[in-house]
This record gives structure tokens, C-alpha cells and sequence, in this order.
């Protein structure tokens, strides 16, 4: 007899609960592991370990711990498809202990790169990536929250993690620091395995480990520009904060604890993203918290100079840092279907490969040796926080609204008092927003500064004479504006159709507004960039 109800429905609990228990506990002994690499970078750029080595290998091998495990999805969506989840997780398992024992044992630069990068990331990848579609098969209503549970176990771990290790490497030895890790990992990640169970006999999801055909979609686009944004400042600031601690003068006792405090904030916020996003919207919580968590870096981090604050900018940023592993599930269910789920999401992880293997080495060839505070330039890339937008996104909505032409029909009674429907959903459209504001403008900067460079050169070599230097300026921002306004202009269009969007009136759920004008503009894309040319 089927273990599975005949319906490919979520049953929106029973023996989900177990799966959110399992799943928690992968993601505390994987990424929480992981997360407290933090310590160990800490420790090998503070002491002549490796001499051969330099910071960029640290760097580097601290984020093929999360490329590695991207890197391996589509393998892993296609052995699970055939032999289930349970086999490629044991592999995992394997390959999760081999790392943390070799590297224990590594004498040289390309040994660690191998072990605590290499064979840690491969481990974590075939643990981690069966584990994603299980709660999204048993949740529906309770989907974001089930995931916000789980993903608090990384921020479990990682509090763990940073404690016991830092502790360990100073009282004991870095070896056993990373043979312990391997130890309790291992054996909490073998009863989380043993009781995880999917529902795809039910759903019977498509896993493929690429579906190409998902690339021509805009929405899909959208998620994958948003995933590779999110995680390019995601592993800066994980990584970064115990040695920028130190930077200060701080101990490494006090370094420790601030990587601890700031995975203590994301097993205390995760579950509250949860909670959010199937309140107030999925897509609109995802963009508005990634923005927040940008403002944090600029209003706390950069101002920064006491053991105080630097501890409250954790606790706050670590809140909601990983909003993206709560919420990439939850999101490609709502762009792509249960169906597609697993094909979005090996998308999803080959996407994100690029910035969390390099993330942390442009931050550490951004710092400034020496100075009083060397990661002033790597703080300073977080532009991509809108945080101007965030704040008169509701007003331009409300303006939006009583442009349209609906204005009189539906946010006006007969008397002539407002509607209240009228200041309902002002975050409506911010989605788009946030993600193509942060690729215009960081469009508009490169391709600025590429244009000057150009047009310098040019006059240099004796194509452009007497040019007065306001005209070159007046070019290249002309130039740089063309490319930002092409990026723009469809989330401008998204925008303002998804603010002046009202839900059938007998309908409870549906589609968030931005994922309804998506599915509206995918007959037709060219509408998007609508206005262009004026």
C-alpha cells in the first residue's frame, strides 16, 4: 500500500514535521558548519600556517565550500531521480568526513584547497540539494514558514559551530577543531537522512538537472539575477565579519563571538521570514529584506568603531542575511510550479556558482592593509541596497493609483472619500524594483566609467582634439544612461501594472501581483520596454 495519498496536494503537515525536523538539522550540520568558517579564516589569516599561501587562497577555499555545493546539483537532481534521495546523501555524508579529516591533516595550500574546500563542498552539496523540494511537496499555506524552521538550523549551527571551533583552536589545536566538526556532523546528519521522506510518488515532479527551456522565461531571469545579487554580498559579509572584528583591535574571543551573535540572528530571523512571506507576499518580503539588510551595512556597519555596535550590526544583519535560503524554494514553486520545482532550483544553484566563489576574494582585495579601517572599500560596495526606493515605494504607488485611469471606478466612493483599497499592497511591484534598480545602477557606474576611459584614450591617441572634458563627461553619461534605462524599463512597466493590480474579490490566495503581470507580459515581452525610446 502507498505510503502517499492520492493527491498531489500538500498535506500542510503530518509527517512534514518530521521533514521540517530532519531538514533543520541538515542545514545545522552543512551550512552551519560552514557558516563558521568565518573562525577558520580568521585564525589562517592571522597566523603563518601555510606559508606558501596568501589571503586570496583562503578566500577562495572558503567559497568553493558553497560553490562546490551548487556546483554538483544538476549530478545530484539526476542520481536522485534515479536512485532516490537517500543515496546521494549518503554519498554526501562520505564526502563531508573525508573533508574535514583530510584537511585536519594538510600540511599544504592545495591539500586544504582540496579538503576543507573541494571534498567539504561536494559533501555538502549531495546532503543538501535532495533535501530543498521535500518541504515545498508538503506544505502549501505553511510552505515559507516550514522553510523559515528549517533554514534557522544553518543559524543553530553556525552559533554552535563558531563557539566549539574558536574554542577549540585555541585551547586544543585547529586539527581537532575540524575532527570534532567531522564527528558530530556526521553522526546528527545520519538520523536526518534516515527520516527524511519526499512525497514524489504523489507529485511525480520533472527533474532535470537542466531545463533550458526555463532560461526563456522573464520571471526566471528575474529570480536568477536576483540569486546571483543576493549572494555576491551574502558570503562578503558571512566571511568577512571576524576578521574585520579583529581589524578593529578586537580579541579573537571577541571576533568569535560576533560571527557566533550573527548566526544566533539567523536562526532567530529565518523563521520570522518564514512567518512573513506567507503573510504579506513572497516575492515582496524576498526584495524588501534583501534592501533592508543593504541599509544595515550602510547606517550600522560602515559607522561602526565599538565591540557594541559591531555585535547589534550581527545580531540585525544575520537576521535577515539569508533571506535567500528561505525564500529560493518557496519562490520557484511560485514562478515555475511543484512540477518544475527541482529544475528551477539546479538553475538556481549553478547561478549563484560565480559569486560565492569570488564574493570573498574581491572583498579581501578590496580592504586596505594598514589603514584604520581596512574593509571601508568592501562595505562601500553594498550600493546595491535601494534604500531610497524602499522608503518612497508606498508613495509612488499611491500616486500611481490615482493617475490610473481605474482612480474614479475603484479607489473612489460615489461621495467622494477614498477607498481604503487605495493604501492597501503600497509594497506591490517592489520585487522588480529592487533587482533591476540594482542592475541599472550598477550598469550605469561601469559602463560611466568605461565610456570616460574610452573617450580618454581616444583623445589621447589624437582621434578626439580639444574635446572639452564637460562634453566627455556629458557622452559617457549619456552612454552609461541608454544601458541603464534599457534594464530599467521593464521593471518600471512591471512596477506600475503590479501597483494599480486588484485581486478577484472572492479570491484568498493567488498569485502576488508582480508574478500575475509576469505571466500577462510573457505573451508579449517587447511590452516591457514600453517608452523606451521616449
Amino acid at each position: 500500500m502507498s505510503l502517499f495519498p492520492n493527491t498531489s496536494l500538500p498535506p500542510d503537515g503530518g509527517y512534514g514535521w518530521v521533514c521540517v525536523a530532519a531538514c533543520f538539522s541538515i542545514n545545522c550540520f552543512t551550512w552551519g558548519a560552514v557558516s563558521s568558517y568565518g573562525v577558520y579564516l580568521a585564525h589562517y589569516l592571522s597566523n603563518n600556517i601555510f606559508p606558501e599561501a596568501t589571503p586570496m587562497d583562503f578566500a577562495l577555499i572558503g567559497g568553493l565550500n558553497f560553490s562546490m555545493a551548487m556546483l554538483v546539483a544538476p549530478a545530484v537532481t539526476i542520481i536522485a531521480r534515479k536512485y532516490g534521495t537517500k543515496l546521494p546523501m549518503l554519498l554526501g555524508l562520505g564526502l563531508l568526513a573525508s573533508g574535514y579529516v583530510s584537511a585536519s591533516f594538510s600540511r599544504r595550500i592545495w591539500q586544504l584547497y582540496l579538503s576543507q574546500g573541494v571534498l567539504i563542498g561536494f559533501g555538502v552539496g549531495f546532503i543538501y540539494i535532495p533535501s530543498i523540494p521535500v518541504l515545498s511537496q508538503w506544505f502549501d499555506k505553511k510552505r515559507s514558514l516550514a522553510n523559515g524552521i528549517s533554514a534557522a538550523g544553518s543559524g543553530i549551527g553556525g552559533l554552535i559551530f563558531s563557539f566549539m571551533d574558536g574554542s577549540i583552536i585555541q585551547k586544543i589545536s585547529l586539527a581537532w577543531a575540524l575532527r570534532l566538526t567531522a564527528i558530530i556532523s556526521c553522526s546528527m546528519l545520519i538520523i536526518a537522512i534516515l527520516l527524511i521522506r519526499t512525497r514524489n510518488e504523489a507529485i511525480q515532479p520533472s527533474q532535470r538537472g537542466f531545463d533550458m527551456k526555463l532560461l526563456r522565461r522573464l520571471d526566471v531571469l528575474l529570480l536568477l539575477s536576483w540569486a546571483f545579487l543576493s549572494m555576491l554580498g551574502y558570503i562578503c559579509l558571512l566571511f568577512s565579519l571576524p576578521d574585520y572584528a579583529r581589524s578593529m583591535g578586537l580579541s579573537d574571543n571577541q571576533a568569535t563571538i560576533v560571527n557566533a551573535i550573527l548566526n544566533l540572528g539567523t536562526a532567530v530571523g529565518r523563521p520570522l521570514i518564514g512567518v512573513a512571506s506567507d503573510r504579506f507576499g513572497r516575492i515582496e518580503v524576498a526584495g524588501l529584506l534583501t534592501c533592508f539588510c543593504g541599509v544595515t551595512c550602510f547606517v550600522i556597519w560602515l559607522p561602526s568603531t565599538s565591540y557594541g555596535v559591531l555585535v547589534l550590526f550581527a545580531f540585525i544583519s544575520g537576521a535577515i542575511l539569508g533571506v535567500f535560503w528561505v525564500t529560493v524554494g518557496p519562490l520557484c514553486v511560485e514562478v515555475a510550479g511543484l512540477e518544475q520545482l527541482q529544475s528551477l532550483l539546479s538553475l538556481s544553484w549553478f547561478f549563484i556558482v560565480l559569486p560565492t566563489t569570488f564574493s570573498e576574494v574581491i572583498a579581501l582585495k578590496l580592504r586596505r592593509l594598514g589603514s584604520y579601517q581596512p574593509y571601508r572599500n568592501a562595505q562601500a560596495s553594498t550600493i546595491a541596497a535601494l534604500a531610497s526606493e524602499g522608503a518612497i515605494h508606498p508613495m509612488d504607488t499611491v500616486i500611481t493609483r490615482m493617475q490610473s485611469p481605474m482612480y474614479s471606478s475603484i479607489y473612489k466612493h460615489l461621495n467622494g472619500t477614498l477607498n481604503r483599497t487605495l493604501f492597501s499592497g503600497l509594497y506591490q511591484g517592489f520585487g522588480p524594483t529592487l533587482v533591476a534598480g540594482t542592475l541599472s545602477s550598477a550598469a550605469f557606474f561601469t559602463a560611466y566609467e568605461a565610456s570616460k576611459t574610452a573617450f580618454d584614450n581616444a583623445q589621447s591617441a589624437g582621434y578626439m582634439l580639444d574635446v572639452p572634458r564637460p562634453l566627455i563627461h556629458v557622452a559617457s553619461s549619456a552612454v552609461a544612461e541608454l544601458l541603464a534605462c534599457a534594464i530599467q524599463n521593464p521593471a518600471e512597466v512591471l512596477k506600475q501594472n503590479a501597483q494599480v493590480y486588484q485581486r478577484p474579490v472572492n479570491a484568498k490566495r493567488g498569485p502576488s501581483p508582480t508574478m500575475e503581470m509576469l505571466r500577462q507580459f510573457r505573451k508579449y515581452p517587447s511590452g516591457l520596454w514600453a517608452g523606451y525610446d521616449v
